[in-house]
């Protein structure tokens, strides 16, 4: 995956987005089942303003062409189905750990601490042998 590196000022922090999780019109299936979702997921941008350095690492694809390839498919699903299944497939998720450790052994500098932060619930659980989240269970976190 590729990176760059960004400062602490371009990252935009809003409480608003927790409040996405769950709406009238919609709930995500992660709210209240994990421990990176809300409610019980902290608010980090003090967290993340003790930090020296950032970076961003993104990967590319080309979600139109999947869109079409699964219309062609599958074509009485609708494109939001499709997308929201691409978003939550395991296929996606398997890559997470290994491209962060990759990330991780490019990055020379020596640091006392780190905190991987990525879009939507925590997929480390579901990316590795153990399942699920332990949330649900009353178990903290393996991977905290």
């Amino acid at each position: 995956m590729p990176f760059i590196q960004i400062r602490y000022e371009d990252i935009y922090f809003d409480p608003k987005v927790q409040k996405m999780c769950v709406s009238p019109a919609f709930t995500c299936p992660y709210y209240n089942h994990t421990w990176s979702c809300p409610p019980v997921a902290p608010y980090l941008e003090e967290e993340v303003s003790t930090y020296k350095e950032f970076y961003l690492v993104f990967s590319k694809f080309d979600l139109e062409t999947y869109i079409k390839e699964m219309k062609a498919k599958h074509p009485r699903r609708s494109e939001m189905r499709i997308r929201n299944s691409f978003y939550l497939k395991s296929m996606y998720r398997n890559d997470l750990e290994t491209e962060m450790d990759k990330f991780l052994n490019q990055y020379k500098t020596p640091y006392e601490k780190r905190l991987l932060l990525y879009d939507g619930s925590c997929k480390v659980c579901y990316s590795k042998k153990d399942g699920k989240c332990t949330y649900d269970s009353g178990n903290p976190c393996r991977h905290p």
